[in-house]
């Protein structure tokens, strides 16, 4: 059984967003808003709380590593809090993938259960995936 393993890159990704975004609209909170201290600190905390939510959620489908063999492949998602289970087995005849420009995207059934991002493998294990799922 071959295993890939994949880099976190779109978590990555949006949490520099979310760090970004969060410290921006923070600084115009405690320099701009005539309010209390603690008023700005919940509107602040708030913000960044629904945003990690937000982060979490988008990430739902990105897989940490996937284990392949000639008819069935394991998908072990690194969001393994909320929205989506730790690791789910997939029949390769009743999958079907979609690929775009930098990604596949693993439909089970018609339903869709993974996002695999070109950067988050190597051009090594991407074509291993790609020739995987063309056969």
């Amino acid at each position: 059984m071959n295993t890939i393993v994949l880099k976190s890159y779109y978590l990555t990704r949006s949490l520099y967003w979310l760090i970004g975004i969060g410290i921006l609209l923070s600084t115009f909170i405690f320099l701009d808003l005539d309010m209390s201290s603690s008023a700005k600190y919940q509107i602040s905390t708030t913000i960044v709380g629904f945003g990690s939510i937000i982060v979490i959620y988008l990430n739902r489908l990105e897989p940490h590593y996937i284990k392949f063999d000639s008819d069935t492949f394991t998908i072990d998602y690194i969001n393994k809090l909320i929205f989506k289970p730790a690791t789910k087995i997939y029949l390769k005849k009743e999958s079907t993938v979609l690929l775009k420009n930098d990604s596949f995207i693993l439909y089970d059934n018609g339903v869709k259960q993974a996002i695999v991002r070109r950067k988050a493998l190597d051009q090594k294990d991407w074509e291993i995936l790609k020739k995987y799922f063309a056969g």
